[in-house]
C-alpha cells in the first residue's frame, strides 16, 4: 500500500486543483442567473449521490483517468492494488470538492474538508500524541477527558449544520437517533461502546413497534417499557422498518466516523451489521386500484362534505380547494406531492397551444434532483374540472402560489400539513392500508401510461426519471405533442366529472 505522504500528495494536489478551476470558472464566466445556479446545485447533488453509492459498492473506476494522471505525477511504479487505494482515495477527496464546489455555489467560501484525507496535519498531530503517550510510563500517562454520546453527538450535529452537510430533516432524524441511543445504551463514553452495545442498539431498533413515536399509549416513555407494553398487544403492530433501523444506525456509524477524527473515539462499532434486503423501489409503495380511486373520488370532499371544517361526512358542500385539487393532479400527471404543493401560479403556463405545469427549481422551489426539472401538459380532465379557473381567480385575487400552504416539519416541506390530513382521512373514509398513500398516485399514473403503450422514454420524462441506455445520451427531449399524447394516455374517469373535450384546450 502507499505511504501516508504519498496518499497526502495525491488527494490533496487533486483538491487543490478543483478548487483552482472553480474559481478560475469564476473570475472569467459571466455571472450565473438562478435557474442556472439551481440546476448546478442539483447536478452537483446527483453527482455526490453516484460518487456515494459507487464507493460503497467498491466500484471506483469512475476515478480511473484521474489515477492515471496521479501516478504519472508520483514518478513511480504502483501496483494493481495501489492503483485501486489511489482511485479509492480520489473518489473519496471528489466527495470533499463536490461540497466545497457547492458551498461556494451557495456563497459561503469558508468550506472545510470533513475527510480525514485531506487533513493531515490532524491526522499526524494525533499519531504523534499517541506515540508520545504509549512511550510514557502508566502511572504518568496523562488521563484523556471523557466524551459522552450525549455531549459529542450535540457537537457533531452543530459541525454538520455549519458545513451545510446534513438538511434540517436528517439533523433531526439524528438527534432523535443519538437519543434512542442514549435510551438503549446509556450516556457513556464513545470509548467504552463496542459491538456488543451495537447490537442491542440494533436488536432493540428491531423490536420496537412502528407506532412507538406517535402512539399516546408510549408518551413520555422509556424504549424498555415500551417494549414491556408491547408484548402486551401479542405482537399485532407493525415493527420499524429495515429502512428505518438502517437509517438509525448510519446516523450512529456518521457520529463515530466524525469521533474517530476528532480522536475522542478509535473504532466505530456500528460498521459491518447485516439487515434484510430492503424492497425494490417498485414494491415499496403501492398502486391505486381502479375502484379503489372510484371510491376515494366518490368520498365527501369530492361529491360533497358536511362542511369546511368537517370534510369526511357527507353534505352538499364540494369545496374546491387544495384537498380537492392536489390527488386530482395526482393522479392526471404523475407529479410528487411536494411539485404540487408548491406550484406559483405562473409555472401554470401556455406552451405551443397546451397548458403545462413548469416544474423547475426556481428558489424557493425544491426538487429531488435535476431530472426533476420538466414540463407536464395539463390533462384535459383537470381543464374540465375547472383548474385553470383557480388559477385565474389566484391571478386576480394577487396571489403567488396556486394552493394556501404553510411550510412545516423538520424540512419545511410545502405539503407537510395536507399528509397528515390526507392519512387521517383515509382512514376516516375507510380507504386505508399498507403501502397506499399519496406517493400511489404516481405509481398509479405511471402505469396507466405503460399499459396504454406510451415509450418508456416519453413516461420518465413526464415523471422526471433518467431513461438509461445509450439512447437517453442522445435525446434531446420530446416534442410537446408527445408530451401530451403520454399524459392524455391517462385515462381514469371518474364517474361525477365532466368530460373532456377539445374547447377545454
Amino acid at each position: 500500500m502507499l505511504s501516508d505522504d504519498d496518499v497526502a500528495k495525491i488527494v490533496s494536489e487533486f483538491y487543490a486543483v478543483v478548487a483552482q478551476i472553480d474559481n478560475l470558472n469564476r473570475l472569467t464566466a459571466p455571472p450565473l442567473t438562478v435557474d442556472e445556479q439551481a440546476a448546478q446545485l442539483l447536478d452537483l447533488a446527483d453527482h455526490r449521490e453516484l460518487l456515494k453509492s459507487e464507493l460503497g459498492r467498491g466500484d471506483y473506476t469512475f476515478a480511473s483517468l484521474a489515477a492515471s494522471v496521479a501516478i504519472a505525477k508520483l514518478g513511480k511504479e504502483v501496483s494493481a492494488l495501489e492503483r485501486r487505494q489511489i482511485e479509492q482515495v480520489l473518489m473519496r477527496a471528489g466527495l470533499d470538492a463536490t461540497k466545497n464546489v457547492e458551498a461556494r455555489l451557495s456563497g459561503d467560501f469558508g468550506y472545510s474538508p470533513a475527510d480525514a484525507l485531506l487533513q493531515p496535519r490532524r491526522r499526524v498531530e494525533a499519531e504523534e500524541r499517541i506515540a508520545v503517550t504509549s512511550a510514557l510510563p502508566t502511572s504518568k500517562q496523562p488521563s484523556r477527558k471523557s466524551a459522552i454520546i450525549s455531549q459529542a453527538s450535540e457537537v457533531f450535529l452543530a459541525h454538520q449544520t455549519k458545513d451545510r452537510i446534513w438538511d434540517a430533516q436528517t439533523l433531526s432524524q439524528a438527534r432523535k437517533t443519538y437519543s434512542l441511543l442514549v435510551d438503549v445504551c446509556g450516556d457513556g463514553d464513545l470509548m467504552q461502546i463496542g459491538r456488543k452495545e451495537a447490537r442491542a442498539f440494533k436488536e432493540t431498533l428491531q423490536d420496537l413497534p412502528a407506532d412507538y413515536g406517535k402512539a399516546a399509549l408510549f408518551r413520555g416513555l422509556r424504549t424498555s417499557e415500551i417494549l414491556s407494553i408491547d408484548k402486551q398487544r401479542e405482537g399485532l403492530f407493525e415493527r420499524l422498518s429495515t429502512r428505518t433501523v438502517k437509517r438509525h444506525f448510519s446516523a450512529a456509524s456518521a457520529l463515530w466516523r466524525w469521533a474517530i477524527i476528532e480522536d475522542i473515539a478509535s473504532e466505530n462499532p456500528f460498521l459491518g451489521f447485516a439487515f434484510p434486503s430492503a424492497l425494490r423501489a417498485n414494491e415499496q409503495r403501492d398502486m391505486w386500484l381502479d375502484e379503489e380511486l372510484e371510491r376515494l373520488f366518490e368520498t365527501p370532499v369530492w361529491t360533497g362534505s358536511h362542511s369546511a371544517g368537517r370534510r369526511s361526512i357527507a353534505g352538499d358542500h364540494i369545496i374546491k380547494d387544495e384537498r380537492y385539487w392536489l390527488p386530482l393532479i395526482a393522479v392526471y400527471s404523475g407529479l410528487r406531492q411536494e411539485e404540487i404543493a408548491q406550484l406559483h401560479l405562473e409555472d401554470i403556463r401556455r406552451v405551443e397551444g397546451y397548458w403545462i405545469f413548469d416544474i423547475n427549481a426556481k428558489p424557493p422551489r425544491k426538487l429531488k434532483n435535476r431530472n426533476a426539472v420538466r414540463k407536464v401538459p395539463v390533462h384535459t380532465q383537470l381543464i374540465s374540472l375547472g383548474l385553470m379557473k383557480l388559477v385565474s381567480e389566484r391571478k386576480e385575487a394577487g396571489q403567488t402560489f396556486l394552493f394556501d400552504f404553510t411550510p412545516g416539519g423538520a424540512d419545511q416541506r410545502f405539503g407537510h400539513a395536507f399528509s397528515k390530513w390526507f392519512t387521517r382521512y383515509r382512514r376516516d373514509v375507510g380507504l386505508y392500508r399498507k403501502g397506499l398513500d399519496f406517493h400511489s398516485f404516481r405509481h398509479t399514473a405511471t402505469t396507466l401510461m405503460q399499459r396504454a403503450g406510451v415509450p418508456i422514454s416519453a413516461i420518465d420524462e413526464l415523471t422526471g426519471h433518467a431513461t438509461p441506455g445509450e439512447t437517453a445520451r442522445y435525446s434531446h427531449g420530446l416534442s410537446m405533442e408527445q408530451l401530451v399524447a403520454g399524459i392524455e394516455a391517462i385515462d381514469f374517469r371518474v364517474r361525477w366529472a365532466p368530460k373532456p373535450s377539445e374547447a377545454s384546450r
